[in-house]
Order: structure tokens, then sequence, then C-alpha cells
């Protein structure tokens, strides 16, 4: 009776110990984000050619929009497209992609400030120049329908350099979605 006592007791404490090394692991895993800094580098080196080297197959889009699925895809992002928009002289491109929808403000907001934290930390190595964000780091709200960090190259030789990363935290229909946005912002600031 005294083994079977014992046996049980381990059983139970080994079960005990499985459970909540299962949670913890699920926690990590869902509060930390995986460095979109390497898929940023892919992006960098095509944005000079309209993204055309990470283009993948066309796609239906909005009129007076031009759509491709995009090679170059964050892990677990839920869509990533480059995007044509047909501007008065010209088309003006951008890369896109969403990586969360969620209705857990509290989560989104952590995630948010972590994909800031990769992107503001890291160099990307095609250009060998760190993007900054342009403004002091503005954390979304619930208040807020929207809100943009946006990242420009460093240096004082980069004057002509206008490539642009945006994190863009967006609330729609009480969902709240996380994009991240590549674009030439002189080319589509000239052409409108």
């Amino acid at each position: 009776m005294y083994r079977n006592t014992v046996g049980y007791k381990i059983s139970f404490s080994l079960i005990v110990l499985l459970i909540s090394v299962h949670v913890s692991h699920a926690q990590i895993k869902k509060t930390s984000v995986e460095s979109v800094l390497p898929v940023l580098e892919k992006v960098v080196s095509a944005a000079p050619t309209e993204f055309v080297p990470i283009r993948g197959e066309q796609i239906p889009g909005d009129p007076g929009t031009v759509q491709y699925l995009s090679t170059a895809e964050v892990p677990k992002a839920l869509e990533t497209k480059i995007i044509g928009y047909s501007g008065i002289s010209s088309t003006y491109w951008v890369w896109e992609t969403r990586l969360l929808v969620t209705d857990d403000f509290e989560q989104f907001k952590k995630t948010y400030r972590q994909y800031f934290n990769d992107i503001s930390g890291g160099v990307i190595r095609t250009v060998d120049r760190k993007y900054i964000s342009s403004e002091k780091y503005e954390a979304p709200s619930e208040e807020m329908r929207q809100c943009v960090n946006q990242f420009s190259v460093s240096g004082s030789d980069v004057s002509n350099d206008a490539l642009t990363i945006d994190l863009v935290a967006e609330n729609v229909m009480f969902e709240w979605m996380i994009w991240l946005r590549v674009y030439d912002k002189n080319k589509m600031a000239s052409d409108q």
C-alpha cells in the first residue's frame, strides 16, 4: 500500500510538471515575435526595382491597383502582398504584410511594441544602414483608430533615400491589426 501511494504521488507530480512546462511554453510562444529583419532585408533590396524580384503570382485587387503575392514573407504573417497604385504619371509600389489580428488589446499592444523594438534595434544589412524611428515611439491606445511609427534610414549621407518602413496599428470593426509597409515616400508624394 505504501508503494502504491508513492507511485501515485510521483505520477501526479510528473503530470503537474508536464502541464506547467506546456503552459509556460505556450505563454512564451504567445508573447514573443520572430524578427522581421531578414524579410525586410529582401524587401529593401527589391524596392528600387518596384519589388520585381519578390513578386509572386498576380492576384485580384481594388480598382486602380495591381496586386501580387510576395515571395518575401514574414513567418506567421496573415497576408503579404505587393500593391501598385496608379498615380497621375506613374505607378507607385508598396510592400505590405498583415502581422496580427486580435480583439485582445493587451496582447496587441505588447506585440506591437515587440515589432517596434525589433525594427528600431536592428540593421538592414542590404543597405548597411540602420532604420530609425522618425519620431518618439507612439503606443497604440484604445481610443485611437490608427497609430503609425515610421522608420527611415539614419545618417547624414542619405538625403535622397526616401525608402520608408511603416509599422501600423489599426482598429477595424473592434479588431486590432498590425501592418508593416515599405514604400518610397518621395515617389508616392510626388505623384498625388
